[in-house]
């Protein structure tokens, strides 16, 4: 009747998608953190600091976007 295996696998690979899509929001709210403070660090005529939160933030980037590609509905 109910296929127990079956069911137990849906389980689990929607328990890891939601697992990596919270973790993917949590980092995208961090990468926008990071370019707030570039931008405040160019209001204080700070652009070395302000240069290196961006960098921060695109390294950030690149890592989510390779996470991403496990679960290609996450990019929206």
């Amino acid at each position: 009747m109910l296929d127990k295996t079956f069911f137990g696998s849906i389980k689990k690979v929607f328990t890891t998608r939601d697992t990596e899509r919270r973790s993917i929001m949590k980092e995208s709210s961090e990468v926008l953190h990071r370019a707030k403070q570039s931008i405040f660090a160019l209001h204080r005529e700070d652009a070395a600091g302000a240069g290196a939160l961006l960098q921060e933030a695109v390294s950030m980037l690149k890592g989510i976007e390779k996470r991403v590609k496990k679960f290609p509905e996450l990019s929206d």
